[in-house]
């Protein structure tokens, strides 16, 4: 399964328009290639499942770069729960799904 990490992990709830940084690395830890791949971040409620699903640009495939992307939160949809949410990340391309681990995030 794959790592996610995210550079923040703190967010103001109802807050939105920020660009967010991802990087994927596979299990050895090195960066996972997102060429190909449409990538979501889905955040996960605790008994609901996936609560909110968001578009996500991979960054092109370049050293240095590669398992980078940006997401950003929309007026519509955005963190509004306080507390403890998980952000994981859905990667999908010709009939291959594969998922990140989630990442946990606090809404404050």
């Amino acid at each position: 399964m794959l790592r996610a990490t995210l550079d923040k992990y703190q967010f103001v709830g109802g807050d939105y328009g920020r660009t967010i940084t991802f990087f994927l690395y596979d299990e050895a830890t090195s960066p996972y290639s997102l060429t190909g791949y449409t990538v979501t971040a889905e955040v996960l409620s605790f008994n609901k499942g996936v609560s909110i699903a968001f578009a996500t640009t991979p960054d092109p495939d370049q050293t240095g770069n590669r398992g980078k992307g940006t997401f950003a939160f929309s007026a519509s949809q955005n963190l509004t729960v306080k507390g403890l949410q998980w952000i994981r990340f859905k990667l999908e391309k010709s009939g291959e799904l594969t998922y990140s681990q989630p990442v946990k995030v606090l809404v404050v």
